[in-house]
């Protein structure tokens, strides 16, 4: 994780401060091509005196080397953690799915509006998340804790809502939920929804998922997608908050609800589930029986980003645990690049911090319910 410190040195001079200057400053000058915002030019110094000789001669051919993998052309050996070198700054002239990411990563670690950056719609919509857990981390209580969950919740259940939908809520949770809604400026009379990434944006007279590289199954006759009437009844999530919140919680929720299912049908060994605990400390803790497992869920396209975040969750006081697990999606390792860094990083790792797919967890969740289950079954056959 990028710490604030390093944000600190003179503008313009330190790699990775220049780099933040870059793709903010792409993003600036994009959107208003009269105009070279003033941290794009001081991204641009520092680039242009590693590349003397190669510096491309317009801002224009400078546009287009933008385009192409970062690790292809980026003359800087420092790049920040959480980008992809093998994914370019630009798609289609404009931030694409890593650098629109990576703005609203760092948006959540320092404050980059007292940064003198022009700063993509996307990454201020995500700040307000940050500034919902900052507030209620101070208070430090159940009822402080409670809401965050139901919050967080549904903001990863649906990615719009009815104003009868939001009436439904109770006040508190109205009163923050508010904030990471707008009302849809779209004159469409039927709005379509896919099952796994939400509403559909309306782009170059197209409908588009709002992360391409997540989700496309969006023709006509998908079976994800479903249509509703749009009224002055719909309210959809930001933009930032969607992508941020509600993409990455749909795998959440899928092993919120398997979960608490499982509770419910095992309450005697799965005794308690917890979503969010120590605001957000991790995404999951299951008490079972006999031991608690911790879990945190991540959905990185690429595998390096994700080997990178993988560290020993919090484990004292209440966050206490014996098991801890990085569950990924299944079809993430289903590329066969993805699974041999993964296999390389376990052997590193200690033993009661494990990698699983969604699918091998569940199976281990299972099992271990299973485990549970057998002393009962052989204590009934001894008494009969």
């Amino acid at each position: 994780m990028l710490e604030a410190s390093i944000y600190h040195p003179p503008p313009g001079r330190d790699p990775l401060h220049a780099f933040i200057y870059l793709v903010t400053g792409l993003h600036g000058y994009l959107a208003n091509r009269e105009v070279v915002p003033a941290n794009l030019r001081r991204a641009l110094n520092v680039i242009a005196l590693q590349q003397r000789t190669s510096f491309p001669k317009t801002l224009d051919a400078f546009i287009r080397e933008c385009h192409r993998p970062l690790e292809e052309w980026y003359p800087l050996k420092e790049v920040p953690a959480t980008f992809s070198t093998s994914q370019p700054i630009l798609v289609e002239n404009r931030l694409g799915a890593e650098a629109e990411a990576f703005c609203m990563e760092i948006s959540e670690q320092l404050d980059l509006r007292s940064f003198a950056v022009d700063i993509p719609q996307a990454a201020l919509d995500n700040l307000a998340m940050v500034d919902l857990l900052s507030r209620l981390r101070q208070q430090r209580d159940v009822s402080a804790q409670q809401l965050y969950v139901d919050v967080r919740s549904c903001l990863i259940e649906q990615s719009y809502f009815t104003r009868r939908d939001f009436r439904q809520l109770r006040l508190e949770v109205q009163q923050e939920v508010k904030n990471f809604i707008e009302e849809l400026q779209l004159s469409a009379d039927t709005l379509p929804i896919c099952d796994r990434c939400g509403l559909l944006e309306w782009r170059d007279n197209e409908w588009h998922g709002i992360k391409p590289e997540y989700c496309s199954d969006h023709a006509e006759n998908s079976g994800r997608i479903r249509w509703i009437v749009n009224d002055s009844e719909v309210l959809r999530l930001k933009r930032g908050i969607h992508l941020r919140t509600f993409l990455p919680g749909r795998a959440e929720l899928e092993l919120f609800t398997f979960a608490e299912g499982m509770c419910d049908q095992f309450p005697e060994h799965l005794l308690k589930v917890e979503r969010y605990p120590g605001f957000d400390s991790y995404d999951l803790r299951l008490t079972f029986a006999d031991t608690i497992w911790a879990v945190d869920i991540k959905d990185h396209a690429s595998p390096d980003s994700f080997i990178k975040q993988v560290k020993l969750l919090y484990n004292q006081g209440d966050l206490a645990h014996d098991q801890a697990f990085y569950v990924i999606p299944d079809g993430r390792m289903e590329d066969s690049y993805y699974e041999s860094v993964v296999e390389k990083k376990l052997k590193q790792l200690p033993r009661n911090l494990h990698i699983n797919s969604v699918s091998v967890f569940q199976q281990a969740v299972q099992s271990h319910i299973k485990k549970l289950t057998q002393p009962a079954r052989k204590s009934r056959r001894k008494s009969n």
